[in-house]
């Protein structure tokens, strides 16, 4: 059974289509920020992740950062099962956790 979107949720989604959030992801590839994906380091297909929603919709570029699907996936299950942390936090352990798994291969 799938699980009903809360009005925060569906607020999101909403602005995910607006033409003021195309213009942030925009200006975020079209800037000197880092094109690689945050958590892994790897190219290709990347979207952005927000740090925070502190400034949702007035986002400053800073508060993004570039992941694969998978790795957006991986952020936010350790987010939901470790609430105590912020989002930033959580984004920052799987990188962590991420990075030194390849270092022990």
């Amino acid at each position: 059974m799938a699980r009903r979107k809360s009005k925060k949720q569906k607020e999101y989604q909403k602005y995910l289509r607006s033409k003021e959030w195309k213009a942030t992801r925009e200006r975020y590839w079209n800037s000197k920020l880092p094109k690689v994906c945050y958590v892994c380091l790897g190219t290709g297909t990347l979207a952005l992740h927000h740090r925070t929603y502190e400034r949702l919709g007035s986002e400053r570029l800073t508060d993004l950062v570039p992941v694969h699907n998978g790795c957006h996936k991986k952020i936010h299950s350790f987010h939901n099962r470790n609430r105590h942390l912020t989002l930033w936090e959580a984004t920052a352990a799987v990188r962590k956790q991420t990075l030194d798994r390849r270092k022990k291969k």
